[in-house]
């Protein structure tokens, strides 16, 4: 392998809860669907090593597990009470920074996992400034009050917890690819406030000198703006993460996150030109005002263009900061409206959000797809006869679906079927090709509840994220029996949110070929686009 991770954690940190009829503790369960998730975004040339046996007390720090360490770029911490008491992952921590430590900061390589809270005070200087992946929610971040784990007792991860191992893998994608070679030498890795983290390489400052920073890993775009507010010096780092993760998920960002806002009176008008093409503003405060001490307060003069416009900011303003040029001060309990209405006024339209920067991220991510266009009936554009057709379906309407073969095909329709069988990981790994060469989507509706559909439907809205170049051009639901007060709900005229047809079999114990004319009519007319 050309990129090396290596896993520190305490062996108490993977252990199977008593009882719950798990396989397998927490690391396990990271390093698997962390290991999937870079597998499933195509990076191959990377592995993460852990120490399977462990070192049991009284053994030695083998060299096994120095040369590990010595042939790793990254350092991924399992920062729990259990690690902080480890006398063996401490020497994991000192060895890496050891490694590293000639020429570029070691603390930029190292990423902070966080399993359960841990009071900021006790972490390690070198991890210090990040906020850290958190596989747990707390209402009282500053003390942990209300923890809940994103794994249960019965050992099985929730759907918050795969959300944060893609996020990790987004990261680690970005990583290797501004690498190129895999040479660790040849940059230097520097996190954002904390993972995710967009990483740059400072040209000139370690190996050879290059006339062009390494470009960044942009998605196809999915056809929207958004305006991401040039920041003070102190929330650059977290803004070049937001830029990275809209970028990745195919958004268009303005104004150029590469340009410069004129110090001059032109520079209302230059804001004004970049929000006339957004949906929306997103604004990171930090402490500051300016791109420099002295520079033009351009935090406050964005807020102020931007309340202007019928549309809402989005404004991230953490209780808990930071300053990269103060890290020893840290401002821990920051009443994110007040920093809001220091820099601007506030309008009643404004989400404001206080979390750690990786949960500003998800929460921006969701409530984008949340708010994503609706399709006009007239842009679901029909295909030909022989169109690519990935057909979905719960694993209790398998009959349905199998079902459904003989007639879809009778009417050209080239089909995949969803791979259901495995676990979530192992299915989203498999469907992901498919989903990504489909021109359209079947949702097979039969015994599963409406919520399955609704979920499936919502889940595929987000064409970027699946790694498309383009929307699915037809997405329809076709529904079986038994017929259920949910399926009377809708109808070809109103389908639900995020479907563009809606062709109602419920009736038919036998789905027909001359059934599915609704749909194929949609489907057949024209060429593939």
């Amino acid at each position: 392998m050309s990129f090396q991770i290596f896993l520190s954690y305490a062996r108490a940190d993977n252990v199977v809860p008593v009882g719950s009829g798990a396989q397998y503790g927490f690391v396990t369960l990271l390093r698997a669907n962390l290991a999937a998730a870079l597998q499933r975004r195509a990076v191959s040339d990377v592995a993460i090593w852990r120490d399977k046996e462990g070192i049991a007390d009284g053994e030695q720090f083998t060299p096994k597990i120095l040369k590990a360490i010595e042939d790793s770029q990254l350092l991924l911490v399992v920062l729990t009470p259990a690690s902080l008491k480890s006398a063996y992952c401490q020497q994991e921590l000192e060895a890496f920074t050891k490694r590293w430590s000639d020429g570029a900061d070691p603390k930029h390589r190292i990423i902070v996992v966080l399993r359960t809270w841990v009071e900021p005070a006790r972490w390690p200087a070198v991890a210090g400034g990040q906020n850290g992946y958190r596989f747990y929610t707390a209402e009282n971040e500053r003390d942990g009050m209300a923890e809940t784990p994103m794994y249960g007792n019965d050992g099985k991860p929730t759907s918050a917890f795969y959300d944060v191992v893609d996020r990790m893998a987004q990261f680690i994608e970005r990583r290797i690819g501004e690498l190129g070679t895999g040479d660790p030498t040849a940059v230097e890795a520097r996190s954002a406030e904390a993972p995710p983290a967009i990483v740059e390489r400072r040209i000139g400052e370690l190996g050879a000198k290059s006339a062009e920073p390494p470009a960044a890993i942009v998605t196809a775009p999915n056809g929207r703006t958004i305006f991401v507010a040039q920041p003070a010096v102190d929330m650059e780092d977290a803004y070049r993460t937001v830029v990275a993760e809209l970028r990745s998920d195919g958004y268009t960002v303005v104004p150029d996150p590469d340009g410069k806002i004129p110090d001059s009176v032109a520079a209302p008008e230059y804001v004004d030109a970049a929000l006339a093409q957004a949906e929306l503003s997103i604004h990171l405060l930090g402490e500051r005002a300016g791109a420099r001490d002295k520079s033009p307060p351009i935090v406050g003069l964005q807020l102020e263009r931007a309340a202007l416009r019928d549309f809402r900011r989005v404004i991230f303003a953490p209780k808990v900061f930071a300053d990269p040029d103060e890290p020893a001060r840290v401002l821990d309990d920051r009443d994110p409206i007040a920093v809001r209405d220091r820099f601007g006024r506030g309008l009643d339209s404004d989400t404001v959000i206080g979390d750690g920067l990786g949960d500003f991220v998800v929460e921006l991510k969701n409530y984008l797809r949340k708010e994503a266009p609706k399709r006009a009936a007239a842009e679901s554009a029909p295909l030909r006869a022989g169109a690519r057709v990935f057909v979905d379906f719960h694993p209790s309407d398998v009959d349905f679906a199998a079902s459904l073969r003989g007639a879809l095909r009778e009417r050209g329709l080239h089909c995949t079927f969803a791979a259901v069988e495995d676990d979530k990981t192992q299915n989203k790994l498999t469907n992901s090709e498919p989903l990504r060469a489909a021109d359209g989507v079947i949702y097979c509706w039969a015994n599963a509840t409406d919520a399955w559909l609704y979920a499936e439907a919502a889940e595929l809205e987000d064409w970027g994220r699946l790694g498309r170049a383009a929307p699915f051009a037809m997405r329809a639901a076709v529904v079986g029996p038994p017929e259920r007060g949910s399926k009377r709900l809708y109808s070809a005229d109103d389908p639900p949110d995020n479907v563009d047809l809606f062709v109602d079999l419920s009736s038919d114990p036998q789905p027909r070929s001359q059934g599915l004319e609704p749909l194929v009519a949609k489907l057949s007319p024209q060429s593939h686009p």
